[in-house]
């Protein structure tokens, strides 16, 4: 049947559903159908426009709505329901049916009051007189219309139920409404009612098409795309918040044009709160107190806690909820908890009342759920929206939220707490400690910000705060964001930071290592659970790499990286993704590497202002690395002019390894001379820690590089003497290996035995990237010395491994050579996983873990729309269905964890 789609907005496919179940129930077989959905969305409506286009078939419809005020009445609903059916039939019919059921006026008697023991009886007598209202080839079928069922009495809910059990034997539809968060009479009921539904309908809020139609009539003129966006933005798309607005709008004649969209959301809690005092004034003189209690207290309000903060009768309030939710101002979640009907509602009674009364009405409501023994989030939550109340218990409940927010990952509630704290009366040193913990939490998002809040904390108390400081890895942590404050602290002897510190050291000092490595695993002994030990594992991580023990580090840096997702600590996530690039690069996974570089530069964005410094030099480094690797000349040259460091270098390690990065860029790109000044400045900041560093960044192997390109030969070789000496005394495979690869490149009487030397370390070694560029040498040096067969297996592993690797320059470098040795090419082994951009794969491989969308969406900090088309373009690259096959498929088209090569 037609129907007014603008009384109805997107409710068309809803009542097609309604529809057809009417039409399987004039077959002879019903359904029930359940119209669910928050407060204001249509739900009666649409079963409004279900009852007339049953009338319009023939239906016998019968009506009524659940009430709370009629909870203890048994089978009230029922009586209701029949009662309407039955005043709807001809008097003929009528008269028929009174005369077969004598006892019918005392069955429909709704202000009967069965006992327990008469319950059942009336209950088979009901269902007899539904048998009676559709008799055998009468052709009429019956619906029955029950309207906000969660809150029917219990006994008219458990014949509802029994009648879903064998209604699709019968004629009949049920159709219900139940509102989503509103309580019911009997929730295992109205649970066991759902279970039955064959047709579950869900109502949602209004897409903008049909908000703007609907402002178009009611102002008569079509709306500005920013007039219906700001009124969405205040409705939330709400059917019936929606069409008071409008009313308002017509009210005040307002032109929906751009100008007016900037006041329309005052204009929408305004008009609410218009209304809502309409209402009111009908009520009781005591209604409004009643209402700002409730938006005050919100899911913590019960009748006893309203009257307690209002200092009314319990009678009285609990008089005044059952009229307010007679008008729709409020809904009872249960017998004892009337709740405001919308939040938008509830925000307009909010933003009315005066200052002083919202900040009583707080602070009564705080110590009130305080002396229930309530959750101390709940007390904080008032507490925040009051001024200090300078008692005892005040600040450490406060703390206490505050610390398990935090740990929670909810950071903005922890702040807030904490800044309340504050308020309070506190002496110097507890101030400091709360200062600090102000930074701990801040430096999740802002590190500059955290570093103003501790420099507070040590001008108040210095001890005090630089000890709290070091131990809970903060002074650690702003110091690796560029914002130091004051002189370093000494970490807690034997902690997990102290030993990580000294591995790192160790390995800078260009010690053993075994001692290196040792020092490491004493900060690894369990998964990181607080800020200072997910450091510990990410310097653990660094040493392990620098050791070229990558499989190890990985696994650490994986720990840390779990950590920081779920606690969202945007500078940490930073940290851990630099890492974890570092070290696929090492290992020659390039474009995990460069996805990693980039990704640790998204988290920063927002809370590091300069992308020259601390961690944001140091993501920047490793994506410029893997992209110098990949090929990528023109893309990392963005990337540093974009972050202001194309000329210039940030100052400290992290500057080193961008200036490494960028002297191989550099050089790689044809501009020998511009990469050789980068090394060499890199290699005079690194030596200032000892000749450890080249664990880190081999810069005389490249400088070497540059420097032949400029035709230094000697200048050159003795850049990789010291590196092939040092290597072998720290005995890195992986350094030694890439040191005597650049010799064999250099040419000379030793070249091919370098370049076997070279292979033969990197073998052994997890780094398959260099392993790819030794074996391009050891070939090309083979095929020069005419040992065809040797160089074409050596070029034939190379040229796999740099596919695998993902290095397009290092590829061809094979394919020239292998065709040169007379080879042949072999199809390449790679699949789609090539084709993936670095947001595409990061998404790909959380998701391949068991991340849902929302979760990549938080940890990623993207939109969760952004991650769903990241998907969906993954599938079609992979060519697979869904994320089921995503895990294989990434596991087919490339390494997912780093392995020693045959």
């Amino acid at each position: 049947m037609a129907f007014d789609s603008g009384v109805l907005f997107e409710r068309e496919q809803q009542l097609r559903q309604i529809e057809e179940a009417f039409d399987r129930a004039a077959a002879g077989s019903g359904e029930l159908c359940v119209v669910g959905g928050g407060a204001g969305l249509g739900k009666s409506g649409l079963l409004d426009a279900a009852e007339l286009s049953a009338g319009g078939r023939g239906f016998l419809v019968l009506r009524a709505r659940g009430s709370h005020a009629e909870r203890e009445l048994h089978l009230g609903l029922l009586g209701r329901l029949f009662a309407s059916g039955i005043g709807r039939l001809g008097t003929g019919e009528r008269q028929r049916l009174l005369a077969e059921v004598p006892a019918l006026q005392d069955l429909l008697d709704v202000a009967h009051r069965p006992g327990a023991e008469d319950v059942s009886e009336r209950s088979h007598a009901f269902h007899a007189l539904l048998s009676r209202l559709i008799p055998p080839g009468a052709g009429r079928p019956v619906l029955l219309v029950v309207d906000d069922a969660h809150w029917a009495d219990p006994s008219s809910l458990r014949w509802l139920v029994a009648l879903a059990e064998r209604v699709d034997q019968l004629p009949v539809v049920l159709l219900t409404a139940v509102c989503a968060g509103a309580g019911s009479t009997d929730a295992d009921l109205l649970e066991d009612l759902l279970f039955s539904c064959s047709r579950e309908l869900k109502l949602t809020p209004l897409e903008t098409g049909s908000a703007a139609a609907a402002l178009g009539r009611a102002l008569g003129a079509a709306p500005h795309p920013a007039f219906t966006a700001a009124a969405m933005t205040a409705t939330g798309g709400n059917p019936l918040l929606l069409t008071a607005l409008a009313a308002r709008l017509a009210e005040l004649r307002t032109v929906p044009d751009a100008e007016a969209a900037r006041i329309l959301p005052d204009l929408a809690v305004e008009s609410l709160a218009r209304s809502a005092h309409v209402r009111l004034r009908r009520v009781s003189p005591h209604a409004l107190t009643v209402l700002h209690a409730l938006a005050v207290l919100d899911t913590a309000a019960t009748v006893e806690r309203v009257a307690a903060i209002t200092g009314l009768d319990p009678d009285t309030v609990r008089q005044i909820s059952r009229n307010t939710e007679r008008l729709a101002l409020t809904v009872p979640a249960h017998p004892a908890a009337p709740r405001i009907a919308h939040p938008l509602l509830a925000t307009a009674v909010l933003q009315e009342i005066p200052t002083a009364e919202l900040q009583a009405l707080h602070r009564r409501a705080a110590r009130l759920l305080r002396a229930e023994g309530a959750d101390d989030a709940d007390v904080a939550g008032h507490l925040l929206h009051c001024a200090a109340l300078a008692e005892p218990w005040v600040s450490p409940l406060l703390l206490e939220v505050a610390r398990r927010a935090l740990a929670g990952g909810d950071v903005e509630t922890s702040i807030h707490c904490l800044r309340r704290a504050l308020a309070e009366p506190l002496a110097d040193g507890q101030r400091a400690g709360v200062l600090v913990e102000l930074a701990e939490a801040i430096a999740r998002t802002d590190p500059p910000g955290a570093a103003r809040s501790l420099a507070e904390a040590v001008r108040l108390a210095p001890e005090t705060a630089a000890r709290a400081a070091a131990s809970s890895g903060l002074s650690e942590l702003l110091a690796l964001c560029g914002y130091g404050v004051g002189e370093p602290t000494s970490h807690t002897a034997a902690s997990t930071l102290d030993w990580a510190t000294t591995a790192l050291a160790a390995l800078h000092d260009g010690s053993p290592a075994d001692l290196v490595a040792a020092r490491a695993e004493q900060a690894l002994t369990s998964s990181p659970t607080t800020p200072a030990e997910v450091i510990a594992h990410l310097y653990a991580a660094r040493a392990l790499c620098g050791l070229g023990r990558l499989a190890q580090a990985l696994a650490r840096c994986e720990s840390a990286l779990a950590t920081t997702r779920r606690w969202r600590h945007r500078p940490l996530l930073a940290f851990a993704l630099a890492t974890r690039s570092q070290i696929h690069h090492r290992a020659g996974r390039l474009r995990e590497a460069a996805a990693d570089g980039r990704a640790g530069l998204e988290p920063l964005a927002d809370c590091a202002p300069d992308r020259a410094t601390g961690l944001s030099a140091l993501a920047l480094a490793a994506l410029v690395g893997a992209l110098v690797d990949l090929g990528e000349y023109e893309a990392a040259d963005a990337e540093l002019e974009q972050a202001g460091c194309a000329r210039s270098a940030p100052p400290g390690y992290p500057g080193a390894l961008l200036l490494f990065a960028r002297g191989r860029l550099r050089t790689a790109a044809g501009y020998p001379k511009d990469g050789a000044a980068d090394l060499l400045a890199c290699g005079d900041r690194l030596t200032a820690c000892g000749d450890g560093p080249l664990a880190v960044a081999a810069w005389r192997s490249e400088l070497a590089l540059a420097l032949a390109a400029l035709d230094r030969p000697e200048l050159a070789q003795r850049y990789l003497a010291e590196e092939v000496e040092l290597a072998r005394s720290q005995r890195i495979p992986d350094r030694l290996g890439g040191a005597l690869r650049a010799q064999a490149v250099l040419a000379g009487p030793g070249a091919l035995a370098a370049a076997e030397e070279s292979v033969a370390q990197l073998r052994s070694s997890e780094a398959r990237f260099e392993l790819a560029r030794a074996l391009v040498e050891q070939g090309r040096l083979l095929r020069q010395a005419q040992h065809l067969r040797p160089a074409r297996q050596a070029l034939r592993g190379a040229l796999e491994l740099a596919q695998e690797c993902g290095s397009g320059d290092l590829v061809e470098q094979a394919r020239s050579e292998l065709a040169a040795a007379n080879g042949r090419l072999r199809q390449s082994r790679r699949g789609g996983i090539d084709g993936l951009t670095g947001s595409q794969l990061r998404v790909a491989r959380l998701a391949a873990q068991g991340s849902t969308n929302r979760e990549i969406a938080q940890a990623l900090f993207v939109e969760l729309r952004t991650v769903e088309l990241h998907l969906t373009n993954t599938y079609r690259k992979l060519g697979i269905a869904g994320r089921d096959e995503l895990r294989p498929a990434l596991r087919e088209s490339g390494p997912t964890a780093i392995q020693r090569p045959a």
